[in-house]
């Protein structure tokens, strides 16, 4: 009779949970305490990974960034023009490079991840650093607002006819109007976050 009573109490506490619009707070909660981890969707802890791109910044750099941050162990590869070819292949071989791209991460575990913003959020939220559920589509919004001003930056920097003009160009009229967007966006997200 006992057990019945029991069963009736936590029906009845689920239920209120979950037509009181608290049930996904509370599962987060949880995970937040089984795991120790905040964010909308924590991974269990990365022992070492291995960071495959190229001896440049690029967009390896925002990964390693996170890395170091994290105090996640890592090496990387350093890939020149010479050594990428044999690597690329044995990447696409070896299912690590998806699209035949690098960055790539690998984990100690030989789990893998490729694609820039893919390993970012994976090793965010491996390191408690992932945003809460609620925010998420505002962090996605920075996070890819940063990557088309990084694209613009790219295709000016890599541009075959780069000029002094070019860069004046950039800094006077492409920067300032993606840097005001990003500014004009950051106070509202700093207020969500506090509450």
């Amino acid at each position: 009779m006992e057990f019945i009573q029991v069963a009736f109490v936590l029906v009845a506490a689920l239920c209120a949970i979950y037509y009181s619009g608290q049930g996904p707070s509370l599962l987060r909660k949880c995970n937040e305490i089984l795991t120790g981890k905040a964010g909308c969707a924590p991974v269990g802890d990365v022992d070492f990974i291995t960071l495959h791109y190229f001896a440049g910044r690029g967009r390896g750099e925002p990964i390693r960034m996170l890395l170091e941050e994290a105090g996640i162990p890592y090496n990387q590869t350093n890939f020149t023009k010479d050594t990428w070819p044999e690597a690329k292949a044995a990447g696409i071989k070896s299912g690590y490079y998806t699209y035949g791209q690098v960055p790539a991460i690998v984990t100690s575990s030989g789990f893998h991840v490729a694609q820039s913003q893919a390993v970012l959020h994976y090793l965010g939220r491996a390191a408690g650093m992932d945003c809460d559920c609620d925010l998420m589509h505002q962090c996605e919004v920075v996070a890819l607002g940063v990557e088309d001003v990084r694209s613009k930056l790219s295709k000016m920097l890599y541009d075959p006819e780069f000029s002094l003009d070019m860069r004046d160009d950039y800094l006077q009229n492409v920067a300032p109007v993606w840097l005001g967007y990003l500014e004009k966006i950051a106070p509202n997200v700093q207020a969500k976050v506090r509450v």
